[in-house]
C-alpha cells in the first residue's frame, strides 16, 4: 500500500454522481481523499449554508471551487463533508452560491476532479 500522499485525477461522465464516485473511490481503496479542486458543470444542487438552512438550486452551473476532505469508515461508509462554489453563467449577473453539497451531486457535463490520497488517519 502507497505511503504519503498519492495524486490523482478522475474524470466523471455526465450524468453520474460527484459525490458517490468520489466516497465510493475512497472507500474501496481504503484510503482518506482530499479535493483540491475540480472543473466541470453540476445540476441542481442542494447546500447547507452557514447560518445552517438548505437551499436547493435548479438549473445548471459552473462548478467555481470544490474542497473537503472524506475518510472511509470500517463500516463500509464515509465521513466527509465537501464545500463547492458555483456559478450560475446563465445568468447575465454571474450570482455565486456556496455551501456545503448534499448528495446527490449530478454531474451535467464531464467533470474533472483533482485530489490526494493518504492512508486513513489513526484515531
Amino acid at each position: 500500500m502507497p505511503i504519503g500522499l498519492t495524486p490523482h485525477i478522475i474524470e466523471i461522465d455526465a450524468g453520474a454522481d460527484l459525490l458517490y464516485t468520489l466516497f465510493e473511490f475512497a472507500r474501496s481503496r481504503g484510503r482518506s481523499i482530499h479535493i483540491l479542486n475540480g472543473i466541470g458543470m453540476v445540476a441542481d444542487v442542494t447546500l447547507i449554508q452557514s447560518n445552517r438552512s438548505f437551499v436547493s438550486v435548479l438549473g445548471m452551473f459552473d462548478l467555481l471551487s470544490i474542497r473537503g476532505t472524506i475518510i472511509p469508515l470500517s463500516t463500509a461508509e464515509c465521513l466527509g463533508v465537501l464545500q463547492i462554489t458555483l456559478s450560475d453563467s446563465a445568468d447575465d449577473e454571474d450570482d455565486v452560491i456556496q455551501g456545503s453539497v448534499i448528495s446527490p451531486l449530478v454531474a451535467y457535463s464531464p467533470m474533472r476532479v483533482t485530489f490526494v490520497s493518504f492512508p486513513n488517519p489513526a484515531f
